[in-house]
């Protein structure tokens, strides 16, 4: 059964980190699992921590007429946050990272891309292993040029339409870093790319 389709904000102005999997009402929003792990290599490549240090993990669902729409997992070094896991997971975790442990994120790097499922995912989701999803990965930085948040957002390719609302700004050359930023830009690679999901 096809389920109506959603519009989902992929920023908000209110908040330049706030999406629509954040804008969702609480009641359709619960913590399927937090837990503190070892960081994956392919996490902390993306966090700049070495393989294996703690990460908090914490996964949320959000439901739509009774039906899971969109799998997240947020990734922040333990760290940065040693108490993140007793406080209140049911607010968007870049707030809660912000108001109650002083990591403002300053800039973001996302990407999007259509995966098929696995076999967990899909169970998540309620879907048949290998239907398409859409991924939406952002990694969160402080002034610093501290990685903060890798967030993995999973999507039912089915339930959901994406908007994003553009202003002509202050030209700047693209890969070019924001004043804030310590980090070098990698180049941009404009090649498409078909690639399992890791997990």
């Amino acid at each position: 059964m096809r389920i109506a389709r959603q519009n989902v904000a992929l920023c908000d102005p209110r908040h330049f980190m706030t999406t629509g999997f954040d804008l969702a009402p609480a009641a359709e929003v619960s913590v399927h699992a937090a837990e503190t792990v070892p960081c994956p290599d392919w996490i902390a490549r993306r966090l700049g921590i070495a393989a294996g240090d703690p990460v908090h993990k914490i996964r949320g669902v959000l439901a739509h007429a009774g039906k899971p729409v969109a799998l997240r997992t947020v990734f922040v070094p333990e760290a940065l946050a040693p108490d993140l896991l007793v406080a209140d997971l049911s607010q968007p975790s870049h707030l809660l990272l912000e108001t109650q442990f002083g990591l403002v994120p300053q800039e973001a790097e996302e990407r999007i891309e259509v995966i098929g499922a696995d076999a967990f995912r899909a169970k998540m989701l309620d879907l048949a292993p290998h239907q398409p999803i859409v991924l939406t990965e952002r990694v969160s930085f402080d002034a610093e040029g501290r990685a903060i948040e890798c967030a993995r957002t999973y999507f039912r390719a089915d339930a959901f339409s994406f908007s994003r609302s553009l202003r002509r700004g202050t030209a700047r050359p693209c890969g070019e870093a924001w004043p804030w930023r310590t980090r070098t830009a990698p180049p941009l690679d404009r090649s498409i790319k078909i690639r399992p999901v890791s997990s």
